[in-house]
């Protein structure tokens, strides 16, 4: 009887979960007043072009948030 009812309880269990699932996902929240939104980018770059692409970015208000070892560099600034 165990090998039944457990297998039954889980399916149901299953489709309860199913039910909700698009309530549970539909539901949106507004973005809090203090969160700003960024614009961002990552490229390519090598030791020789990294201040390059810094002082371009820079001057068009993006700062560098990372270089990874791999050669690409990450900026980012706020949305406009």
């Amino acid at each position: 009887m165990k090998k039944f009812v457990v297998p039954v309880v889980c399916a149901l269990v299953g489709c309860a979960a199913g039910v909700a699932m698009p309530a549970i996902t539909a539901q949106s929240f507004s973005t809090p007043a203090n969160v700003v939104p960024l614009q961002a980018f990552c490229e390519r770059v090598n030791n020789r072009t990294l201040s390059e692409a810094v002082l371009r970015n820079g001057a068009q208000g993006f700062h560098i948030t990372v270089v990874t070892g791999g050669g690409t560099a990450c900026f980012e600034r706020p949305a406009q």
